[in-house]
């Protein structure tokens, strides 16, 4: 199931165009390592599990998207663009029942910057 819905979601971001893949490392190395910008780290943060009935469980999972990037503006390669285009995506599919919940700056050295969706 975890891999599915990763795949999945890489899958949709790389048909928009939108260099993206997933990690299961300690996100604080990504910061340390050379990276492609502007790309998308996809991160699973938590699941979390409740019984629906004797022999289903309802599943949340919470992911947090990294968009590394040098410009917040410029048309299709900036941290706007990106962002905006991840929201519109995952949003408009009622099979992720995606809920944004904030955008945080995690990042910021030596005109490189990082958010996290």
């Amino acid at each position: 199931m975890f891999k599915e819905v990763e795949t999945a979601l890489i899958e949709v971001l790389k048909n928009a165009r939108i260099n993206a893949q997933s990690w299961s490392g300690d996100k604080t190395e990504l910061f340390r390592l050379p990276r492609t910008l502007p790309s998308v780290r996809l991160v699973l943060e938590k699941a979390s599990f409740k019984p629906s009935s004797i022999f289903t469980y309802e599943v949340t999972l919470t992911y947090t998207f990294l968009v590394f990037f040098r410009s917040l503006r410029d048309d299709g390669t900036g941290a706007y663009s990106i962002i905006e285009t991840i929201l519109n995506l995952l949003t408009s599919q009622d099979v992720y029942s995606f809920t944004p919940s904030e955008l945080k700056l995690l990042y910021h050295e030596n005109g490189e910057f990082c958010y996290a969706l």
